[in-house]
């Protein structure tokens, strides 16, 4: 899934995510933190994902709060940070 955000015919934001058939929509980055992109890029996701799966996401700083902004949940203490994909 790929969202593109114009301004004046010109492309200044694009962001995508996929989710072949997991568990979850994998957020695979956005090249901008603008809240209302951001908001944006994570509703569509969540309202076309595989099933109503939940969007799974890794990121820090600015990018992380505004993705928690979006309605996105902080994972539990005892989850893994770091892993790999099957």
């Amino acid at each position: 899934m790929i969202e593109v955000l114009l301004e004046d015919g010109v492309v200044t934001a694009v962001g995508w995510a996929h989710g072949d058939e997991q568990p979850f929509t994998v957020v695979g980055g956005l090249t901008s933190y603008d809240r209302d992109f951001v908001r944006t890029c994570t509703d569509r996701w969540r309202r076309r994902s595989w099933l109503g799966c939940p969007l799974l996401a890794e990121a820090h700083g600015s990018l992380r709060e505004q993705l928690l902004e979006a309605g996105s949940a902080k994972p539990p203490p005892s989850a893994p940070t770091t892993g790999t994909r099957p």
